[in-house]
């Protein structure tokens, strides 16, 4: 979470977090579906 403190990377850092939790969702709604 430190990269959110370094303003020329923060944009890079929103996307792959963005990602991260869109990811996660998906895998979490896969499971729940399977379920």
């Amino acid at each position: 979470m430190m990269c959110i403190l370094d303003s020329e990377r923060s944009e890079e850092c929103i996307d792959f977090t963005m990602m991260c939790v869109f990811f996660f969702f998906f895998f979490l709604f896969l499971c729940l579906c399977t379920a």
